[in-house]
Order: structure tokens, then sequence, then C-alpha cells
């Protein structure tokens, strides 16, 4: 009986171990998808030119598709930081959309 319990409870950590992964996998790439880098927490800097009354943005991460699958496959990004160098590949559904 104590056999079964401690099993139990290794499967139920092993479960929420993996949920927390695959949480924090997705919690950085929708960071990388709004312009902020998950490492330096550097955002896009926007300046303004007050002679033309112009707002001018520098983006921090540089999307650059690898693999296109079509709209309705799976496209592989890879996410470069200009500011601290950090570089992650991740693989995106294209039922969000054809704009990346």
């Amino acid at each position: 009986m104590q056999t079964l319990i401690l099993l139990f409870t290794i499967f139920i950590v092993i479960l929420l171990l993996i949920y927390i992964f695959f949480k924090s996998k997705q919690n950085r790439l929708f960071s990388l998808l709004s312009g902020t880098c998950p490492s330096c927490k550097e955002t896009k800097k926007v300046f303004f030119d007050k002679t033309s009354n112009t707002h001018f943005t520098q983006e921090i991460i540089k999307p650059r598709v690898l693999k296109d699958y079509g709209c309705s496959g799976v496209k592989d990004v890879e996410f470069l930081c200009t500011s601290c160098g950090l570089k992650e590949l991740y693989s995106i559904n294209s039922q969000m959309g054809c704009g990346i």
C-alpha cells in the first residue's frame, strides 16, 4: 500500500513538473512575440523627432522564418535579441495567422 501511495505521488509530481515546463515555454514565446526579450527584459525603443513629429521604433527582437509549410502548416521561427544575443527557435502553429 505504501508503494502505491509513493508511486502515485511521484506520478503527480512528474505531471506538475511537465506542466510547469510547457507553461514557462509558452510564456517565453508570448514574450518574444510581444517584442520583449525574456532574458534581458529589453523592449522596443521609441524615439520621437520633434521637427517632423514622427515616432521611430527600434525593435529588439528580430524574428526570422526558417521553414514555412503554408498557412495551414507549422512555421519554424528563430528569434534573435539584438541587445543580449539570445537566440531561440520555436515551431509556431500557423492557425495564429500568416502574418509572421
